[in-house]
């Protein structure tokens, strides 16, 4: 059996929260959980996640950003989890 990736995001008002669980049973264990909360402190929503061959989490969604309304954002993860950047666009620049 390959291994089964299960990724939820939960959405709280400032944080969101991102819980990777996986292996190779019907009943995946929890891997880790990380919270990001963006700049402006309001909503984060996470729209994909995918991996790589290292085992590093990409999740992009939106992010409050400060001083501007909702931002484009990618945050990349260690397959422990920690974050290591974070890369964010102001909506407003690729719409106009």
């Amino acid at each position: 059996m390959k291994n089964v990736w299960i990724v939820m995001s939960l959405i709280f008002v400032g944080s969101l929260m991102i819980s990777l669980a996986g292996g190779r049973s019907l009943a995946p264990q929890e891997k880790w959980v990380a919270r990001y909360n963006g700049p402006g402190n309001g909503s984060d929503v996470a729209w994909a996640i995918t991996t790589d061959a290292s085992g590093n989490v990409y999740v992009t969604g939106w992010s409050k950003g400060l001083g501007s309304d909702l931002d484009f954002a990618t945050i990349k993860y260690d397959a422990d989890g920690k974050m290591l950047w974070v890369s964010m666009t102001q909506m407003e620049k690729c719409f106009g």
